[in-house]
């Protein structure tokens, strides 16, 4: 799978927006679980257009765009975000097509129209960040010009979505984009709202357009960070963005990352670019990405602990994780550092016990002792004695921790699970 396709497409962002309730989710985790959502979504299309829609009997039944029933699609949307289960992708795909046939006037219209209904908050926010999401794909433009003000919506969908219309718009006319950001910033548009001044939206904008300006101009890239702070600048380069990047920009992004953050910071940033990377692809196109920027050993490690943390927890979305996936990520990971298979191991079983299919934890403990006793050593135990299970399994973990041979940190380890 290439990276670009870990880009949710609008239906899958909508979908995802009415199935996960993102006014609850962060934006990471929306983009984590959209993994296991596409493959519904594909099934989905099939099944509708094994359906015929274009036939007699289903344009009958079917509403014209502009006379789509606003208040019954709010009932629906909130039914699936009060009960959280995957909602009838034929049904919410149908939807998506007749909004997706709207023209920009109908679209703004219907946005009038919803803000008078009698709807809870929640509801209301997924039910606009349809239409927003379709806005913005058809006129990047109007979106930021119209909705810039939800720029800041931080764990809904909204501020994602103009994030990615800035993008869209940027690799359009870069110059027109820039100087329109630029002067939102002076008028404060992007400022942080929190006491502490930090976390703002403009760092995660200037990610997504960073992203673009890549391959277009790394020097512009590079100047825009350095009108940053230094933390700024790290959140700009760490945060997720809503475009892939391309295989030949990913040396930029690496040397951008090398030339403008501290040294102790640049791994670990690294690594988090290829955390996204592992939650659409494969091992091949993680060591790809690794080989492509010259990665040093010290982003190899970080890029192992990060992945072996979250690939197999993500997995653990959409299926029971098994031994096979276990050693396929030993197998990777000792190829990328020797002698880091173990370490490896370990966090695995930790994110393989909080995913959605969660491997209990006598399964982890079963194989962590296993790999321990065949030369995995204490790398392997303490994740998974670290993890919240343990505390709710305390007299298999104990025996587990008995198995620590570093004295302090299985006294520190037994001490947690009295």
């Amino acid at each position: 799978m290439k990276t670009q396709h870990f880009i949710p497409p609008v239906a899958a962002l909508l979908i995802a927006i009415a199935w996960l309730g993102v006014e609850r989710r962060s934006i990471a985790k929306l983009e984590e679980e959209n993994t296991a959502l596409r493959k519904h979504i594909a099934a989905a299309r099939e099944a509708a257009a094994s359906e015929g829609a274009g036939s007699a009997a289903a344009a009958a039944t079917m509403k014209k765009p502009d006379g789509l029933d606003w208040k019954q699609i709010a009932d629906q949307l909130g039914g699936m975000d009060r009960n959280g289960g995957m909602p009838d992708m034929r049904a919410m795909i149908r939807i998506q097509q007749q909004i997706m046939s709207m023209d920009n006037e109908q679209l703004v219209a219907a946005l009038d129209e919803i803000s008078a209904l009698d709807l809870d908050g929640n509801t209301r926010s997924m039910l606009e960040q349809f239409l927003i999401a379709a806005i913005a794909e058809k006129d990047p433009e109007l979106a930021l010009r119209n909705f810039i003000d939800r720029a800041g919506d931080r764990n809904g969908a909204a501020s994602w979505q103009l994030m990615n219309a800035l993008a869209n718009w940027a690799k359009k006319d870069s110059a027109a984009a820039i100087t329109w950001f630029d002067a939102e910033i002076a008028k404060g548009t992007f400022d942080s709202k929190s006491l502490d001044g930090k976390d703002g939206p403009r760092q995660r904008f200037e990610g997504a357009l960073i992203d673009i300006l890549l391959s277009k101009d790394p020097d512009a890239a590079g100047r825009r960070l350095d009108a940053l702070t230094d933390d700024e600048r790290r959140m700009a380069l760490t945060g997720f963005s809503m475009h892939g990047m391309k295989p030949e920009d990913q040396k930029a992004f690496a040397d951008l990352v090398r030339s403008k953050l501290p040294e102790d910071q640049q791994a670990d940033v690294i690594a988090n670019r290829a955390t996204s990377l592992a939650y659409s692809g494969g091992y091949s196109e993680l060591s790809g990405y690794l080989d492509r920027i010259d990665a040093t050993p010290a982003e190899r490690d970080a890029t192992i602990n990060r992945v072996a943390e979250n690939k197999l927890q993500v997995l653990g979305q959409q299926r029971k994780v098994t031994q096979d996936d276990i050693e396929e990520l030993r197998k990777w990971s000792d190829a990328q550092s020797p002698g880091s298979a173990g370490r490896a191991t370990g966090k695995a079983l930790s994110g393989a016990m909080n995913s959605g299919n969660g491997m209990k934890f006598s399964e982890a403990a079963a194989m962590a002792e296993e790999y321990q006793a065949a030369g995995g050593g204490d790398d392997v135990l303490v994740p998974v004695l670290e993890n919240w299970h343990a505390r709710e399994n305390k007299e298999l973990a104990r025996e587990l921790a008995g198995l620590i041979s570093d004295e302090k940190r299985r006294e520190e380890i037994l001490e947690k699970l009295k």
